[in-house]
């Protein structure tokens, strides 16, 4: 649902009415109220299928609920499981314990509800386990800057683990490029908006069938690209392990991890970029061994250091220790370095080494 306006000058959106902190606030709750009201009519005649996204001002639905006005939902007669409540978290000015019982009590009719915006700013995500929402609803110029850096992408990544502890969907808005799509798939989007898929249109059924036949089109391609690109990894987790395999043969095991290590950087220069050997409580128990400019550069403080807080080592060491075989990690931004690379880990005699590649 969104507010339009017919004037001299055309169709214009009410944003800017809404967003005006001169306009009468009266006036802006009183159009806020006509146009749901059109929108849930709209609904119901058009018997149309899938969920309304309404946009509130919390502090306004929130007038309404002290009121007495809370039945507006079901007034129509629509189901209240097919209303979504977009919550413009950082507009409300209420106390929290009074929005999270307004927003309880529209959870309990059936209602789904969004926090919109998240992104714009920093107080959004502590909110998001307070509220335990059904829908998080990325703001479109995180998604867009997510195009053009790695950063972005990492934190759209951080977001899509969130909204999946918390069970939550995840829905990005203001989509115009089969770009900005595709990163919002690669990151859990669930739910999409934008001009991408359609224009806004005076009745629902517009943007019916073409939309639907253009994503599964989208996804088709996105999918066969996706699945190559994991066979790729596969296949190359599959050499490292063979060319491991083959290393370790040749260099029977020292009962000193340094001097073990040591042998074993002389064979893996030509592909490693930083290698170490850990025990199975992620205490590393060599240097660093890191290549620069062609020759091994030792980093003997990093020897003693323990790595089990990040998150996929215990994960790691618990699956090696089941499939007696390396595994190959997703490509990350290495904290010490900002270099992006993927570790191969292997288990051997003295715990596990570590091998860390670059990816150009």
């Amino acid at each position: 649902m969104l507010g339009r306006i017919h004037s001299a000058g055309g169709i214009q959106s009410l944003g800017p009415f809404f967003n005006d902190p001169s306009a009468d606030p009266a006036l802006q709750r009183q159009v806020d109220r006509h146009v749901r009201d059109l929108a849930l009519k709209k609904f119901a005649e058009e018997q149309t299928d899938g969920h309304l996204f309404i946009n509130v001002n919390p502090d306004w639905l929130c007038m309404d609920w002290r009121e007495g006005d809370k039945d507006w939902v079901s007034q129509h007669g629509i189901d209240p499981e097919r209303i979504v409540l977009e919550v413009t978290e950082f507009l409300f000015s209420m106390k929290e314990k009074e929005m999270l019982s307004m927003l309880n009590y529209y959870k309990n009719l059936g209602c789904k509800i969004a926090i919109d915006d998240v992104g714009k700013g920093f107080s959004n995500l502590d909110r998001i386990a307070s509220f335990q929402p059904d829908i998080i609803k990325v703001d479109i110029h995180l998604l867009k800057n997510s195009t053009q850096s790695q950063s972005f992408m990492d934190v759209l990544y951080s977001l899509s683990v969130l909204a999946r502890r918390k069970g939550a969907s995840l829905l990005f808005e203001g989509m115009e490029t089969e770009d900005e799509w595709q990163n919002a798939w690669k990151n859990g989007g669930r739910f999409y908006q934008g001009y991408l898929f359609a224009y806004p249109a005076p009745h629902f059924g517009q943007i019916g069938a073409p939309v639907q036949a253009k994503l599964s089109r989208l996804i088709d391609q996105l999918v066969e690209g996706e699945l190559a690109a994991w066979d790729r990894q596969f296949e190359l987790e599959q050499l490292l392990n063979k060319k491991t395999i083959h290393i370790l043969e040749a260099f029977p095991y020292l009962a000193d991890p340094a001097a073990y290590l040591t042998e074993l950087t002389m064979d893996v220069k030509e592909y490693c970029y930083r290698v170490y050997i850990c025990d199975d409580k992620g205490n590393q128990k060599t240097a660093n061994y890191m290549m620069t400019d062609g020759s091994w550069k030792k980093q003997v403080e990093y020897n003693g250091k323990n790595w089990s807080w990040r998150p996929y080592f215990l994960h790691n060491i618990a699956k090696m220790k089941v499939d007696k075989k390396g595994i190959l990690s997703e490509a990350y931004r290495d904290l010490e370095t900002d270099v992006r690379i993927r570790t191969f880990s292997y288990p051997i005699q003295s715990g596990y080494l570590f091998i860390d590649l670059t990816i150009d």
